[in-house]
């Protein structure tokens, strides 16, 4: 078999099964035993005579959308020539749409993973206001999310479909209000009108085209809230990942402020005490962790097991 220049070719678990779903216009190079396993493991490609092209792993939490439920896992740089790269998260996506795309390109239909991500949540707003969802294009491209869905149950994608036509530009921003929008039952794309919870949920983004999901997803989980707090993500230096934590001010439709810091914050950590000599008790023993107001106002503490103060 050759394969001319861009040509794609499959290798399937099952032939007659396999194009009893995609069609008999996929070049198949042939079968293999054994299956893939859901939980991720190595792969390797070699040449005829045994050289080692490709040996790479990959990992079943990459992207939640191609864990069962029928997306496929697919490079976003064929071309790399850095073959390290097929074992990292970020050198692939889901593929555009269930069900993969084998023996085609299916590049530039979604958009890639961490283009568009929910960026800031007020769950508990004041008596007057409303409760807000906001959407983050961290791209310098333009990217239209007109038919996407937001939605606050994994069990339902579908409850708030996205006007279309919406577009996000470049580093900019949508704020989707639940008065408004999502939890409007009057909005057209209020599906089921859901409210946010101050106690705390998992909100999800999908792409979708008309009214299929496609494979772009962003999910964010966010803890209980005070009166008044958002919670957005907050780049940390130290890990070069991104947390969503309470914020220490609400900035509906632009940059996000800094993370809240206390009231009750650890100030001083023993984690290796010296031995008193004479001490019936180990070293270990002596061990503490400090915990300071750093407010103006008293803070009720609670007992982590009884939940009593």
């Amino acid at each position: 078999m050759e394969l001319a220049a861009g040509e794609y070719v499959v290798v399937v678990q099952d032939r007659n099964i396999f194009e009893a779903r995609y069609g008999t216009n996929v070049n198949i190079a042939g079968q293999y035993s054994g299956r893939l396993n859901n939980a991720g493991e190595r792969i390797e490609l070699a040449d005829a005579i045994g050289q080692t092209i490709l040996n790479f792993s990959y990992e079943d939490d990459w992207h939640s959308i191609t864990d069962g439920e029928g997306f496929s896992l697919t490079i976003i740089n064929p071309a790399n020539s850095d073959v390290s790269s097929w074992d990292k998260k970020d050198s692939w996506r889901p593929s555009a749409y269930a069900g993969g795309s084998p023996g085609q390109d299916d590049s530039g239909i979604i958009p890639e993973p961490g283009a568009i991500v929910i960026n800031e949540v007020l769950a508990h707003s004041h008596a007057e206001a409303s409760d807000w969802i906001e959407l983050y294009n961290t791209t310098g491209t333009a990217i239209d999310i007109g038919g996407w869905f937001i939605s606050d149950s994994n069990d339902n994608l579908f409850k708030y479909k996205i006007a279309n036509g919406t577009t996000i530009g470049p580093d900019g921003y949508l704020v989707l209000y639940e008065d408004l929008y999502f939890g409007n039952a009057n909005d057209p794309g209020a599906y089921e009108p859901f409210a946010l919870s101050e106690n705390g949920e998992r909100l999800y983004l999908s792409s979708a085209q008309n009214d299929v999901l496609t494979g772009y997803r962003n999910v964010e989980d966010f803890g209980a809230s005070e009166t008044g707090v958002s919670f957005g993500r907050y780049h940390k230096s130290s890990t070069d990942n991104y947390n969503f934590v309470a914020m220490d001010e609400n900035t509906p439709g632009s940059a996000n402020a800094y993370p809240k810091v206390g009231p009750i914050v650890i100030s001083e950590i023993m984690y290796h005490p010296d031995w008193p000599e004479g001490s019936s008790y180990t070293n270990d023993q002596y061990e503490y962790i400090e915990l300071h107001n750093i407010s103006a106002e008293p803070v009720t503490l609670y007992d982590y097991v009884t939940a009593e103060p």
